[in-house]
């Protein structure tokens, strides 16, 4: 479900560090323009107005590995509560320390819904602005 006010969620202790030189290289060559930093956030995209991760860009992760959502650290031998998944967000702040996000998407349980499904083509943003990792990367540099 899209919810239009979103929620916000803020991770103290849980912030932006740069990846080591090795990993990104291997990064650039693989996302070339994407920033070489490591975040909760890490794999969501830049769409030039807002970060996204598509709902078909996380499998089922029953054991193991996999692709993880923001939020706290994982609970070993529990499952973890993810508060933002798939979808889009908002990233209000993000430093050395801490990360914090407006999320869109959310869990509803489905005997409440009625879907009426429609094909929506995305299209990309009017006026596509820069991507704030950028800008927070050269100042994680700079520390």
């Amino acid at each position: 479900m899209r919810y239009d006010k979103g929620f916000t969620v803020t991770l103290d202790e849980q912030g932006a560090e740069l990846l080591p030189p090795d990993v990104a290289k291997i990064r650039a060559e693989i996302q070339p323009g994407k920033p070489p930093l490591y975040w909760k956030g890490f794999e969501w995209n830049w769409n030039g107005s807002h970060l996204v991760r598509g709902f078909d860009a996380v499998a089922s992760n029953y054991s193991g590995g996999g692709v993880q959502g923001i939020g706290s650290e994982l609970a070993v031998g529990e499952p973890n509560n993810w508060n933002a998944m798939r979808g889009d967000l908002d990233l209000l702040s993000l430093s050395a320390k801490s990360t914090s996000v407006r999320y869109y998407s959310g869990w509803v349980d489905e005997t409440l819904l009625q879907p009426y499904l429609t094909v929506v083509p995305q299209e990309p943003p009017a006026n596509p602005q820069p991507n704030p990792l950028d800008a927070i990367a050269k100042q994680l540099q700079t520390q």
